[in-house]
């Protein structure tokens, strides 16, 4: 493909999710799947690998996780993931890797929001956040007043303005961090953060690091874990999409596969940082288990490529294509996952 075509093609692949999103609209039900049987069969085209066994969002970076049934796709990800983001003051995040007592932070969300068919929420809706000795915090979805607008927030390279939770959120977090620290929030009527065009072109984020998803099966957890002494839970490796069902680092492989009926690509294996070394209970780093992947997941050991030999990856990024309307853009536990199309997991 010539660089004007595939300019052209990112181009054409980043106006279907803006046209999938704007067809939905804030506060209109997402509208009915109808299907034809022949449409059934052909999203279940190619071999059944493996069966989705968790889902999980991340509604502020680097906090705790809530756990799905089910989940819709958005041009960002799945719904609310990564929405939020902890910052110091001069806009850069806070994460795990620098506050540790991030893990700790548990955060719920109401069942409307997370399950309803309606995309804007209601105006009693809060985001509830809970950590030791703290009073909850309760952060409203629908604010009663406009944001203040933080400006500059940066990630990874990107640079822009964010929402502006507010005083009384900035204090509950300085005071547990002990750090100062603002919340502030995506703002995905006005931002627009690409993901990286090595990996992903035509495709964008809120606040993950790098790309939309990441995908883990159990299957490779359960190798790590028999080489360690002492196991570690998957929320180590904050995975979006669990599976199970296939052999150990098979996903590595996955360039095409399907979910329910929507189509996924398997784009860079992911590279990991010592957050995945915090432990929750005594909030301390420690070696594991980054010590042990490097014994065999280090990209040495994966690919020739001279500039990530060091590098350690476990997990897969994932892109989703945009869903044709009247598609669901749903994905649920239970779903199968249907190989299209395998790889060498040569790209990082």
């Amino acid at each position: 493909m010539s660089s004007e075509g595939g300019v052209s093609w990112a181009v054409g692949w980043l106006k279907k999710w803006m046209d999938y999103y704007r067809d939905l609209g804030g506060g209109f039900e997402e509208e009915e799947l109808i299907v034809s049987e022949k449409d059934a069969q052909e999203a279940l085209a190619g071999e059944a690998v493996a069966t989705v066994v968790a889902l999980y969002i991340y509604p502020i970076k680097s906090c705790g996780r809530i756990s799905l049934t089910r989940a819709s796709l958005e041009p960002t990800g799945l719904r609310w993931d990564r929405q939020w983001m902890v910052v110091r003051e001069n806009g850069r995040p806070l994460t795990q890797r620098i506050a540790p007592k991030m893990c700790q932070i548990e955060i719920s969300l109401p069942e409307e929001v997370l399950y309803g068919k309606v995309r804007k929420p209601p105006r009693h809706a809060v985001m509830i956040l809970k950590a030791p000795g703290m009073e909850e915090l309760k952060v409203p979805l629908t604010p009663s007043k406009p944001y203040a607008i933080m400006e500059p927030v940066n990630i990874w390279g990107w640079v822009g303005p964010a929402l502006d939770e507010g005083t009384v959120a900035a204090e509950w977090l300085t005071k547990y961090l002990e750090l100062p620290s603002r919340l502030v929030r995506f703002d995905l009527d006005n931002a627009v953060r690409e993901t990286d065009p090595r990996h992903a072109s035509g495709h964008k984020t809120a606040f993950a690091d790098a790309l939309p998803m990441l995908l883990l099966s159990q299957a490779s957890l359960d190798a790590l874990n028999a080489r360690l002494a002492k196991p570690v839970d998957i929320d180590r490796f904050r995975p979006n999409i669990v599976v199970d069902g296939c052999e150990e680092f098979a996903e590595d492989f996955w360039k095409t596969f399907q979910i329910g009926r929507l189509t996924f690509h398997g784009v860079s294996l992911c590279p990991r940082c010592k957050q995945t070394t915090v432990d929750k209970e005594t909030l301390m780093f420690e070696p594991e288990p980054l010590s042990t992947l490097r014994t065999f997941r280090a990209g040495r050991y994966l690919t020739s490529e001279h500039r990530v030999r060091n590098s350690v990856y476990f997990g897969h990024f994932l892109i989703c294509e945009p869903p044709s309307k009247g598609t669901s853009t749903k994905i649920e536990v239970g779903n199968r996952v249907h190989l299209v199309e395998k790889a060498s997991p040569s790209y990082f």
